[in-house]
């Protein structure tokens, strides 16, 4: 049954989805997948409404989405939830490692061409990711560390402030930006070729972050404060520096981010609406997609799960984007940074 504000996608629409590399920048399967040792081949039922211990991604609901490549978000909590947060980092990239054992289907990438290798293969992309940049617990040898894991990208701080920078939604933020250490952090990330990840940083942390920066910044996932006038968003500028640093938005497909943008309410238009107002700031070649599925969040109305994303790409149609600006949000902007940066 076709849910209430879905989108009907044209067969146009879906060609062109079918035909392009569609790549998730940031996902959170392995919440549930390391917490409840949740399968990623498992057949469960979509969450209805509100339900953090159902998955919107699966093997099967990527495949019938059109999904070519995925970020494995790992997440985890500071004290006093674990004491040792870059243990249980370890732990859930070994996790990961098992998601890869038990599903020959995923393909783990640590460059664009093997992302395109992966694609050309029929196999779906994978690469960890690290949201909230405490687990490093302040040791920049931690870093080179992760990046022997495979990570790639790793999210400066998360809701509450940390000793590398202040975070846009945190009661407190007492380091007025970015620290001497949060700069080595960024500074070595850059040096490795790691996407530097500014989403849930503080304004100032964002410009601090663009001041140590010599190469693109990202946002994987986030709204527009025009839209959703919340700290977590973006401001115009910090779209700007964005783009002129070489780096990406992410458009999160999260409704509480995206608010009411444009007319659409809050289905996947609200989600184009936004990447249509970042490409009039900077242009569309610096969008991509960072859904935050599974990140404990709800998805558009409309939206069951991840095998529903061929409704992203009619509504970015329906937007006003051309063929070429779509094929390049829905993956190719991502790639191309990606190789810049990593190689």
């Amino acid at each position: 049954m076709k849910q209430s504000g879905a989108i009907t996608v044209t067969p146009e629409a879906a060609e062109l989805h079918d035909s392009s590399l569609v790549l998730d920048c940031h996902s959170h399967f392995l919440i549930n997948g390391y917490l409840l040792r949740r399968p990623f081949n498992h057949k469960g039922a979509s969450p209805r409404f509100y339900n953090p211990l159902k998955n919107a991604l699966s093997l099967d609901k990527v495949r019938r989405g059109g999904l070519n490549a995925l970020a494995f978000t790992t997440y985890t909590p500071g004290r006093p939830f674990f004491r040792k947060t870059d243990a249980a980092t370890h732990r859930i990239l070994d996790r990961y490692q098992e998601l890869l054992r038990e599903n020959p289907e995923l393909l783990h990438c640590t460059t664009a061409d093997q992302i395109t290798e992966a694609w050309r293969q029929g196999r779906i992309a994978a690469f960890p990711a690290i949201e909230g940049a405490h687990v490093l617990e302040g040791r920049l040898e931690n870093i080179d560390r992760f990046y022997d894991r495979g990570v790639r990208i790793v999210t400066l701080t998360h809701f509450i402030s940390n000793g590398i920078a202040d975070a846009a939604q945190s009661p407190w933020k007492p380091l007025g930006g970015l620290s001497s250490f949060g700069r080595e952090v960024v500074q070595r990330m850059q040096q490795l070729g790691m996407l530097v990840d500014v989403a849930h940083c503080s304004d100032e942390a964002l410009k601090g972050v663009m001041a140590a920066a010599t190469g693109p910044v990202v946002c994987t996932h986030s709204g527009l404060r025009r839209f959703r006038n919340i700290k977590r968003n973006l401001d115009h500028w910090a779209v700007k520096a964005i783009a002129e640093s070489g780096g990406l938005f992410g458009v999160i497909l999260f409704p509480n981010y995206l608010g009411r943008a444009g007319t659409g309410g809050t289905n996947l238009r609200a989600a184009a609406a936004t990447a249509r107002a970042v490409a009039e700031i900077a242009d569309p070649s610096i969008i991509c997609l960072g859904s935050d599925m599974d990140g404990y969040t709800w998805l558009p109305r409309g939206m069951a799960d991840a095998s529903d994303m061929p409704q992203f790409t009619q509504a970015l149609l329906d937007a006003g984007f051309n063929k070429d600006e779509v094929v390049g949000i829905l993956g190719g902007n991502f790639l191309r940074v990606f190789k810049k940066v990593c190689g």
